[in-house]
């Protein structure tokens, strides 16, 4: 998926230097932006599916599950009634963002066969203070069927599921459980039959800034006695980041 978004990413950029029209320019927006989107969707649901290693960094969790609605409102469909609230000025926090995002993704989807698709699922950021330092508290709330005590004692453990065969391989519990505790954090859960369950995550405060979002720079422009050598096993990426190579006035061999 990301090779064929970075095809039509490419090709769109060497389109868009050969527009003039305004009203034409302004598709090509549209395209960078889709693919854009696309290319995250496409990242967050690799990442779902994976397991590795946590590369913490420190993060302001309003923004990231801002960026997140999308992903999260598909995950859950168009008949549950997702609600996202975020207080303002929500603390950094230190956390691998992959594992983040996986997390909350995770407990939504289990909130969604909780509800059977129907109900409503409540997310909600805000910074709170315990007695162990400042936390910025996410939790997950949904009003479906709820869990029994016997059942909530076992929710951690792996291959523990309560879904239908095929429908959960009871690994997303015990990996949020997991991140949580790499994070320093504590997660707590309540829940009674019939009424819903609430998901609680903990994130201690981080005493650092959250780091800002990489710039898009601008291509440097190459000299026609600059060559670049350009290894690339996929023959589609690899002809048009020659093309773009070429574009840029650089020569270009290929491998």
């Amino acid at each position: 998926m990301n090779n064929l978004l970075f095809i039509t990413g490419l090709h769109a950029g060497l389109l868009e230097k050969k527009l003039v029209e305004p009203a034409h320019r302004e598709h090509l927006e549209v395209i960078h932006d889709t693919i854009r989107k696309a290319g995250k969707l496409a990242s967050q649901l690799t990442g779902f599916s994976s397991r590795k290693p946590m590369a913490p960094s420190t993060i302001d969790p309003g923004r990231l599950i801002g960026e997140m609605e999308l992903l999260l409102n598909k995950a859950v469909g168009k008949e549950v009634d997702l609600q996202i609230q975020l207080a303002a000025d929500l603390w950094p926090i230190h956390v691998d963002r992959m594992y983040f995002e996986n997390s909350l993704l995770n407990l939504c989807i289990n909130a969604r066969d909780a509800t059977n698709g129907q109900g409503l699922i409540v997310l909600k950021a805000e910074n709170v203070v315990l007695q162990r330092g400042d936390h910025v508290l996410i939790s997950v709330t949904d009003d479906g069927c709820g869990m029994d005590d016997s059942t909530l004692a076992r929710i951690f453990e792996m291959f523990f599921t309560t879904k239908a065969p095929g429908k959960g391989a009871g690994l997303g519990l015990p990996m949020v459980k997991n991140f949580l505790n790499h994070a320093g954090g504590l997660l707590e859960v309540s829940s009674t039959p019939g009424e819903g369950s609430c998901f609680r995550l903990y994130f201690p405060r981080s005493g650092a800034s959250a780091e800002s979002e990489p710039v898009e720079q601008e291509l440097a422009t190459g000299a026609a006695d600059e060559t670049i050598l350009l290894i690339e096993h996929d023959l589609e990426v690899r002809n048009a980041m020659a093309q773009v190579l070429y574009e840029l006035g650089y020569q270009v061999t290929t491998a």
